[in-house]
């Protein structure tokens, strides 16, 4: 004898939603997990700030500028008129 089809379909969608459920994770595990992803960022940018305090790593600066100039420090970056990083400092 064949199961009817309304059978297997309501315990295959009970079970399926069991499955999803149980792999939610709880509050407790997502926290670890962000804070994980914290750790991790720690590491890499302890990494690249060492990489940059050897030499490894050279960061040019495009250009230096006081905040009463933050617009024309904008203009010049949406106008591709610096290369680098820009500053803006006090």
């Amino acid at each position: 004898m064949v199961p009817s089809s309304r059978a297997s379909a309501g315990s295959s969608a009970s079970s399926a939603w069991r499955l999803s459920w149980s792999r939610r994770p709880s509050p407790s595990r997502m926290a670890w997990r962000e804070k994980g992803k914290a750790m991790k960022a720690v590491v890499h940018s302890a990494r690249l700030f060492g990489w940059i305090a050897e030499g490894k790593l050279k960061v040019h600066i495009g250009g230096v500028y006081p905040p009463a100039d933050a617009a024309r420090a904008h203009a010049d970056m949406a106008s591709r008129a610096t290369t680098g990083k820009l500053l803006l400092v006090p």
